[in-house]
């Protein structure tokens, strides 16, 4: 008669870390019941769920997340005026897309504007530009902001939409835990907020095709610096748009629940 094989501490752990199973399953699984056939353990680390549609599918994302879309610096001084950007009238039309479609989804909105006051050091590198309460200071007529709850104008004086300003208060109040980032300038104001972003906890996506340098960048350099400094999911708005409306559809059909991959512990996957 064959012995049976006695359970690792490794197995006993993983079988105890699984309170949803009955007495019976989990003694099988540590081996007390010599009838039924003992588990295979595989030691590797659980697979990375790579795509947002999938995991939702499995039910292992929340569909709740609550979006922010944050505007940077899409005003007259930017895109017409005292440093007008050739590029940025190539993220209009995306940009309204997906501003349309974060109305219709209830995100918050959030456009963080430059909103200088004479002696801010940036103007000695810059020059005088977007200065408060003139019209180089307003967003440009076809991102007008709307009045409304969750739809708000957040003033700036530095490149970072959190320096110095309310916005994380705010974000937070509406309970906030991702930022899609848009507007002007990738490789500047765009790159500060995301690294405010990461520091307080949000979840950074960035659509490509929303987003602009100053003419001469290379706006591939400035998306990677994003993606492999701070994390950001650099998308395309109809991506993000689909992705969104897919885990709007699937949220009433699957509940919250913990990501498949904190289910067990250690990384082992019982087969």
């Amino acid at each position: 008669m064959t012995a049976t094989k006695a359970p690792t501490p490794v197995a006993r752990r993983a079988a105890a870390a699984m309170p949803s199973i009955c007495d019976s399953e989990r003694e099988n699984l540590i081996g007390l019941r010599p009838d039924r056939p003992w588990p295979r353990v595989v030691d590797f680390p659980m697979p990375r769920i790579r795509d947002d549609a999938d995991a939702a599918a499995r039910g292992c994302l929340h569909a709740d997340v609550m979006r922010a879309l944050v505007i940077v610096d899409m005003l007259e001084d930017f895109v017409h005026g005292a440093l007008a950007n050739p590029r940025a009238d190539s993220i209009l039309d995306p940009l309204q897309r997906l501003l349309a479609y974060a109305r219709s989804e209830r995100w918050a909105i959030v456009f963080s504007n430059d909103a200088h006051e004479p002696g801010d050091p940036e103007l000695a590198i810059w020059g005088p530009h977007a200065m408060a309460g003139t019209s180089g200071a307003e967003v440009v007529r076809e991102l007008e902001p709307r009045p409304d709850a969750r739809e708000f104008q957040c003033p700036k004086r530095a490149y970072g939409a959190f320096d110095g300003t309310d916005l994380d208060a705010r974000l937070r109040a509406l309970g906030v835990d991702e930022v899609v980032l848009t507007g002007q300038h990738t490789h500047i104001c765009v790159r500060h907020t995301a690294y405010g972003a990461l520091l307080r906890g949000y979840t950074i996506v960035v659509p490509s095709d929303a987003v602009c340098a100053f003419d001469g960048v290379d706006e591939e350099d400035a998306l990677s610096y994003l993606q492999s400094v701070y994390g950001a999911r650099v998308t395309t708005v109809a991506e993000l748009m689909h992705r969104s409306s897919f885990r709007s559809r699937v949220g009433s059909r699957w509940p919250r629940r913990r990501p498949l991959a904190r289910r067990t512990r250690a990384g082992h996957l019982f087969r």
